[in-house]
């Protein structure tokens, strides 16, 4: 999309027998870039340390005022020090990790859709002009959010399941 590539990169891993980490080591030879990490993973008769999060707030659960506390940065360099001192195996990234409800004031189109009466907002011709427009704010948005967030950088070296339930 937008003359850019997305890979995906499956590795296929036997778990060995025993408790303990296997620490895997890999490479990417991209042609005019390497690219290189490693990541723990739990060795069969191991128990998996894992965590979860969502990007749509807190639970109803969570006390306003702990999670006014729960900034960003703070929320990462949490996660980032629980993996630090005892390394996750596996990550599970929930919700729309693009969080841009903010695109229906931004694209003007989007701002009189979402303004129009409800069966009109069906019937509405949705361009290919318009198309594009959308798609490549998301995805500027997107480029945006992952090349610049620190928490992303620093967690990249835990196995990440990413599931977009929302």
């Amino acid at each position: 999309i937008f003359n850019l590539c997305a890979y995906r990169v499956n590795i296929f891993i036997e778990l060995r027998p025993g408790e303990g980490d296997d620490k895997i080591i890999w490479k990417i030879d991209w042609g005019d870039e390497k690219t290189d990490g490693s990541f723990l993973i739990a060795r069969l008769d191991q128990k998996w340390r894992g965590g979860f999060f969502s990007c749509n707030e807190f639970d109803a659960y969570v006390p306003e005022h702990i999670a006014s506390n729960l900034t960003y940065s703070n929320v990462w360099n949490h996660l980032i020090s629980i993996h630090e001192e005892t390394p996750l195996h596996l990550l599970l990234w929930g919700g729309d990790q693009n969080y841009i409800d903010f695109i229906f004031d931004d694209i003007p189109f989007l701002y009189a859709w979402r303004n129009m009466e409800w069966n009109a907002r069906w019937s509405t011709d949705f361009r290919d002009d318009l198309k594009k427009q959308v798609e490549q704010y998301h995805f500027n948005t997107y480029a945006e959010n992952w090349d610049c967030r620190p928490g992303v950088k620093k967690s990249s070296n835990i196995n990440s399941e990413f599931n977009d339930v929302g």
